[in-house]
């Protein structure tokens, strides 16, 4: 009988892509939008408190799919693990899988502390 790929392990795969374009397209997303906020004296000024600032609502919504393409990497790392344990089953996209799923979360990881170690003590916070 000829072995066949695992078709979790595609899943896996395809997830990965999923998760790698939306994950670029969300942080180009953020990035205009931010840019959007950086030049406008309005929001430079300071807002009410518990007014969000105009585009406010847009640009959270970017920061959510990110988190929910970083959700779809975690089920697909998990997937590709699933996969690597099927037995008669071709291993090349659940290996595939697993890897960039997994380099995925650990970008990110890595981008969130960067920022959070760069970010400056906001005021009344500990320093």
């Amino acid at each position: 009988m000829e072995r066949t790929h695992s078709k979790i392990g595609i899943a896996s795969f395809i997830l990965a892509v999923v998760s790698v374009l939306g994950i670029i397209g969300s942080a180009i997303g953020a990035s205009v939008l931010a840019a959007g906020f950086a030049n406008d004296p309005a929001f430079l000024n300071g807002v009410e408190a518990g007014v969000l600032p105009e585009g406010m609502g847009g640009f959270l919504a970017v920061i959510g799919l990110m988190f929910l393409f970083i959700l779809t990497a975690l089920v697909g790392a998990v997937l590709g693990l699933v996969g690597l344990f099927q037995k008669e089953r071709l291993k090349l996209f659940s290996i595939l899988g697993l890897v960039f799923n997994s380099l995925v979360v650990l970008f990110v990881m890595v981008i969130m502390i960067i920022g959070m170690l760069a970010a400056p003590a906001l005021p009344g916070t500990f320093q």
